[in-house]
């Protein structure tokens, strides 16, 4: 896509975006990862943390951004990351981000391709449902979007979360993906 006139690249983008006209995207480079990858996907998870802190921390200063995570969603359409079990990622977001940051992991089941919920305090994994998404509004309200993290990778079936972000945006006025 790097190659193509920007006609193109416009028609092409148009046609991937559909009649959505709120969709934000960023294409970035992956050379970065190319030396994590030797090494292991969760080095390659913990590079993209790290640069997009990097990258958050160069454009901001302000106080929020220092209590806000810079971004709550991982996508991996290319099965970066199919090796992982999601207690490899709540491990590596412990680690990097702290107990207190995010409070539950979203992600889809390896076994079944159900929509789960992780706990990452307790370790519980449930199914994130409407009765769910519920009791986190509940809980968080218009903070939820600061305290869950979404894995999504390439076992998603596109467009199943699509629904509790619609309802968040739309009852918040806020995207329920700060940043991906």
């Amino acid at each position: 896509s790097e190659n193509l006139p920007t006609e193109e690249f416009e028609q092409r983008f148009a046609h991937f975006q559909g009649q959505n006209s709120n969709v934000q995207v960023e294409y970035v480079s992956s050379d970065f990862m190319r030396e994590s990858l030797k090494i292991g996907e969760m080095e390659t998870l913990e590079a993209i943390f790290e640069r997009e802190e990097s990258k958050s921390q160069m454009s901001s200063s302000s106080e929020e951004s220092k209590t806000t995570p810079p971004f709550n969603v991982i996508v991996d359409l290319c099965g970066i990351f199919k090796l992982s079990t999601i207690d490899d990622v709540r491990s590596l977001i412990l680690k990097h981000f702290g107990p207190d940051c995010f409070h539950y992991i979203y992600h889809i089941d390896q076994t079944d391709g159900s929509d789960r919920m992780l706990c990452i305090k307790s370790k519980n994994d449930v199914t994130y449902d409407e009765e769910f998404y519920k009791f986190l509004c509940r809980s968080y309200g218009t903070k939820l979007r600061e305290k869950v993290f979404f894995f999504i990778d390439n076992r998603n079936f596109i467009g199943k979360d699509v629904p509790f972000q619609l309802v968040y945006q739309k009852h918040y006025k806020l995207p329920l993906f700060v940043k991906s």
